[in-house]
């Protein structure tokens, strides 16, 4: 799809070779800067922390914590709790 506004992706780093998902990252990173919105479902916190601005947490399908990626680097209990950092 040409010029996409929104991207929704599902675990984009799952089975991947590293390199891969540093392109990956390297490619969403430009896709940000046209302006579209990304939206990443993803367990791979360290994937997340190079390329997202905002994260939420979610456990047993509510979000449980919602903070732009410094408050989460920032938030020593959540992460602890929730992300095993």
């Amino acid at each position: 799809m040409g010029n996409p506004i929104v991207l929704l992706l599902d675990e984009p780093s799952e089975g991947l070779a590293p390199i891969v998902v540093a392109r990956i990252g390297e490619l969403l990173k430009t896709l940000r800067k046209t302006g579209a919105t990304t939206l990443i479902a993803e367990q791979n916190m360290h994937f997340c922390l190079g390329v997202a601005d905002d994260a939420a947490v979610i456990d047993k399908g509510a979000i449980v914590y919602r903070d732009t990626i410094a408050g989460l680097k920032a938030n020593e209990e959540v992460r602890r709790r929730y992300l095993a950092m």
